[in-house]
């Protein structure tokens, strides 16, 4: 019988700094302006799904995502008090404020489209305008949309290969000998 092997305590140590630091990192980081997006599939189109978090100093009155050129987005849909609009030329996709504005601190959801462009970060720029009606602009990028259903299977395909190599389950001489 072949001992178990013990993973080392400093590699425990090292695992558990290594999660806290990805977890303060990201949690920790105030972008003043962030952009998040998903992406779920419609009728053989990506239909992205994004979302303004406005924590700049400022109330903001458009947020450009920046998309290829050309013929790549439609069915346009934005929240009441909000409008989109899409240049194809320019590649741009406008979130503008009509009767409501990005407000600060507040978190504005439900600006949608559908694309034949599969998902990926995208570049952002937000203007609002100061005190004295000076223009200000924040840029950034957007959370990369993930298709979420695919990424639970894949999640979920491979807890179960871990699950089966750490646990292998009781095997017969016979069993053992097909598998090799």
């Amino acid at each position: 019988m072949i001992p178990r092997r013990r993973p080392s305590r400093l590699l425990w140590t090292a695992s558990g700094l290594c999660a806290l630091f990805i977890f303060f990192s990201s949690t920790v980081r105030a972008d003043p302006v962030k952009v998040n997006g998903a992406v779920t599939m419609n009728a053989g189109l990506f239909r992205y799904e994004y979302s303004v978090t406005n924590n700049s100093p400022i109330d903001l009155l458009l947020v450009t995502i920046n998309v290829p050129t050309g013929p790549v987005v439609q069915n346009l849909i934005a929240p009441s008090g909000f409008n989109i609009f899409f240049d194809p030329g320019v590649g741009a996709v406008d979130f503008a404020a009509d009767t409501l504005q990005f407000l600060v601190g507040s978190t504005i959801t439900g600006f949608r489209f559908d694309s034949r462009i599969g998902p990926g970060a995208a570049t952002f720029t937000a203007l609002g305008l100061s005190g004295s009606q000076n223009p200000l602009t924040f840029e950034g990028s957007t959370t990369a949309p993930v298709p979420e259903p695919a990424t639970l299977a894949l999640l979920g395909t491979g807890l179960l290969y871990l699950a089966r190599r750490r646990f292998p389950g009781n095997k017969t001489k016979e069993r053992d000998d097909w598998a090799r």
